[in-house]
């Protein structure tokens, strides 16, 4: 299993949320604990993530989690974030880890850019007889002809999270 979480990022992450505890100030400390609380969780469920099939509500928990992580790396950027899941599809079975790479590339190709701020939208909806999942962002546009070139390269490059999650589906 590919870990799409940044090294870099999990050990620098104890020194920001030390830093605000010991030098934030008080209204911090709520901020503080929700993200000690999401890294938990966030860090739970990729390492117990072994199994193959997760309800999308326990997929989604884990989204929220990452939201909120990353919400807080880029609160520069005013990103903000909503997660909506139609009550019949709860209990529907998907892998694990399969939408955080898209979420990350939502982010990363979407709204971290140094001129954009922006949104997030994850939405699970039942169409038919068929469960969507909708990733979409209010920055940059996707660039449609890139990720076909991406999907079918044949050699490997930094640009690994979508052809994951495509390999991991077509498994």
């Amino acid at each position: 299993m590919v870990n799409f979480f940044d090294i870099y990022d999990i050990y620098s992450w104890p020194f920001v949320l030390g830093f605000n505890a010991q030098f934030g100030i008080r209204t911090q400390s709520h901020t503080v604990s929700k993200l000690v609380t999401a890294l938990g969780r966030f860090f739970r469920f990729t390492l117990n993530s072994g199994r193959e099939w997760i309800s999308l509500q326990q997929e989604m928990e884990h989204i929220q989690n990452y939201l909120i992580i990353q919400s807080y790396r880029y609160q520069h950027k005013l990103f903000s974030y909503q997660l909506s899941i139609e009550e019949t599809i709860r209990n529907n079975r998907i892998m694990p880890l399969i939408l955080q790479p898209l979420v990350e590339n939502a982010i990363e190709h979407g709204i971290s850019k140094p001129s954009e701020t922006g949104t997030i939208s994850i939405v699970a909806c039942k169409i038919g007889d068929k469960v969507c999942i909708s990733i979409a962002n209010t920055g940059g546009r996707l660039d449609l002809e890139h990720v076909k070139q991406l999907l079918n390269a044949d050699h490997a490059s930094e640009h690994v999270g979508l052809r994951n999650v495509q390999q991991r589906i077509q498994r």
